[in-house]
């Protein structure tokens, strides 16, 4: 029994795809497959909720198991959403740090703001000196912000989660 299970785990992991990965998780789940229930779990997790909502195999899985599915969904979810918000963050800043050395010459006329902590010419909370970023007319290099795009541009094409995201918004 023990050679027809292996069989089985074996046969179950090299043909894990999206479209059989919940059928998959529901027979690893019944023999007691763990390796396959992880490998297929990682599947289920990518799938969009129209998908899992519509399949019948993930219908019949008890509640516990959906919620775990859910769950692992919910972890990879946050866990590109996270990445997104680093990276945008990061290129917002400094890019209007960058264009705020370029065109703000002069003090901010906020001093509210601007009165605690280290004098600055530019601060990002500061609602103003925002407003003169956004209407400078000002060119910048590209150099100091590559790696910022390379992490989009590869979040966007290499990140499952995200190209599964773009998918499911293009269908819509």
């Amino acid at each position: 029994m023990e050679r027809v299970k292996e069989l089985c785990c074996q046969y179950l992991s090299c043909n894990v795809q999206d479209t059989n990965c919940v059928k998959f998780y529901m027979i690893a789940d019944r023999v007691g497959l763990d390796a396959v229930l992880k490998e297929t779990l990682q599947g289920s997790m990518y799938l969009p909720l129209s998908c899992l909502e519509k399949d019948e195999f993930f219908k019949e899985l008890p509640d516990k198991t959906k919620l775990e599915i859910c769950k692992a969904r919910i972890q990879e979810l946050e866990k590109t959403l996270a990445e997104y918000v680093c990276t945008c963050s990061s290129l917002v800043t400094g890019v209007y740090k960058t264009v705020a050395e370029k065109v703000q010459t002069t003090e901010c006329d906020n001093y509210e703001v601007h009165r605690c902590g280290v004098n600055e010419r530019f601060k990002l909370s500061c609602k103003c000196c925002r407003t003169r970023v956004q209407n400078a007319n000002c060119d910048i290099e590209y150099w100091p912000f590559r790696t910022y795009f390379k992490k989009l541009f590869d979040l966007e094409h290499c990140n499952r989660t995200a190209r599964q995201c773009k998918s499911s918004a293009a269908a819509s």
